[in-house]
């Protein structure tokens, strides 16, 4: 658990802070959209992309911001 929660931190704000608050917050996606002013979608796209790039890190690959 410790691995994933510095691996988070190591994330882009843009995706960092959707999945926080998803995970750990236990938000929904159109709270998250709400509180961040995007829409569903976006926020939707950016817990798909943060998921990757989160993998991608734990799986000790370079992170690379789009």
């Amino acid at each position: 658990e410790r691995e994933l929660a510095e691996a988070l931190l190591h994330l882009p704000e843009k995706y960092r802070i959707p999945l926080y608050l998803f995970y750990y917050e236990d938000r929904t996606a159109a709270q998250i959209a709400q509180a961040l002013g995007l829409s569903v979608s976006g926020v939707t796209t950016r817990l798909a992309r943060g998921r990757q790039k989160l993998k991608a890190c734990l799986e000790g690959e370079l992170l690379n911001d789009e």
